[in-house]
């Protein structure tokens, strides 16, 4: 496994481990939540359904979602601190880590014992998706502004058209591993809140298989190699110029 380097202020906003799953013919996700639940509760005490309105209404107990049992688009699980959020939809499970964030050694640690224990009730082995995102925010400050000072990415638009650059962009790609198995997301855009002399973006990297299955017990080497090319996109993406503003903390 690569060691991610330290920063004093790292951009980070949220990481996002997500897998899709088809449930078993017959087995409804309402049969099996709080068997599932009883095996995380003593790490994510609190829980909370989404509707499929948008509302998210905290419980105590599942015996209070009767009225609202139709209108469920995911199930979500806190730990005390709120900073880790499990969240369980009819073919997804959501492992969320918000800030602070601890380590990628403790965060993989925690998804990988989420999802055995996810297994063993659901009683399945094979994910069809999985997907690693996170997401940074960057905010610089500067009197005079390049794009490429801070980030190894060119940016190439009509010569007429580069006055409109600082006013937002968003800008994607994907790429695909040499084996063809995985696929990197890298993706820059403009947050709110830029103006002549402060400049806000949102780095996000991700990365997930492009096609076969992956089984629970093949996910944790998956995992390490999602980590080191993510650790990878990451260190070669930002100029030294923009990682001496972590290092500051400036």
């Amino acid at each position: 496994m690569s060691i991610s380097k330290k920063y004093i202020t790292p951009p980070f906003l949220e990481a996002i481990c997500r897998f899709r799953f088809a449930t078993h013919e017959g087995v409804s996700l309402f049969q099996v939540i709080d068997d599932f639940y009883q095996t995380i509760k003593s790490d994510f005490p609190k829980k909370s359904i989404l509707t499929s309105r948008g509302l998210n209404v905290d419980i105590e107990n599942f015996d209070e979602i009767g009225p609202l049992r139709e209108d469920i688009e995911l199930f979500k699980f806190y730990n005390e601190t709120g900073n880790l959020i499990v969240q369980i939809g009819e073919t997804v499970l959501t492992v969320n880590h918000l800030r602070p964030y601890s380590s990628w050694e403790n965060y993989s640690t925690t998804v990988l014992s989420i999802l055995k224990r996810f297994g063993s009730v659901f009683k399945f082995n094979l994910f069809a998706k999985v997907a690693i995102r996170y997401l940074n925010k960057i905010d610089i400050s500067s009197d005079e502004f390049d794009l490429e000072d801070y980030f190894n990415l060119k940016l190439q638009v009509p010569h007429e058209m580069e006055s409109t650059l600082m006013g937002g962009f968003d800008i994607r790609s994907n790429l695909w591993t040499e084996d063809r198995q995985n696929v990197y997301t890298l993706a820059l855009k403009t947050a709110p809140g830029n103006n002549d002399k402060s400049y806000s973006f949102i780095f996000e990297l991700g990365y997930f298989n492009a096609d076969d299955g992956i089984k629970i017990d093949e996910i944790d080497n998956w995992f390490d190699n999602a980590h080191e090319c993510l650790n990878k996109a990451f260190e070669s993406t930002l100029t030294p110029k923009c990682k001496l503003i972590f290092d500051e903390g400036k």
